[in-house]
């Protein structure tokens, strides 16, 4: 059986057992110096597009950053120049990850999209 994104959003909004699946998950994302993990807090529609889901996703941990080196804590905003650096940082690594998942619900990993990105000390 195939879902389409309409279809996944719908019943999304109306199974709890599908919700709480979905943000149960934790995953841990680790190569080159980068240690995050991240969960899923919320799915909704693309206002410009109503079928195809926004994810917003909490985040803990350390991204490692090509300028100034080493790792830095996601959580201090001291840590990066601004949080639009740190909020790319972060979805250009855990896209693949988030995309990945989504795919077992038959969702092309193009249609998705990583909203609000919150910070945490731990997960």
């Amino acid at each position: 059986m195939v879902i389409n994104e309409s279809d996944f959003l719908n019943i999304y909004e109306k199974n709890i057992n599908i919700r709480r699946l979905i943000k149960q998950q934790v995953f841990e994302c680790t190569s080159e110096g980068n240690t995050l993990k991240v969960k899923i807090t919320h799915v909704k529609s693309n206002p410009k597009w109503s079928c195809e889901p926004v994810v917003n996703i909490k985040v803990s941990g350390q991204v490692n950053s090509w300028y100034g080196g080493g790792n830095r804590d996601v959580n201090n905003k001291y840590n990066f120049s601004s949080t639009i650096r740190r909020n790319r940082l972060i979805k250009n690594f855990v896209s693949s990850e988030i995309k990945n998942f989504f795919k077992y619900f038959g969702i092309p990993s193009y249609k998705i999209e990583i909203g609000k990105i919150t910070t945490c000390e731990n997960l």
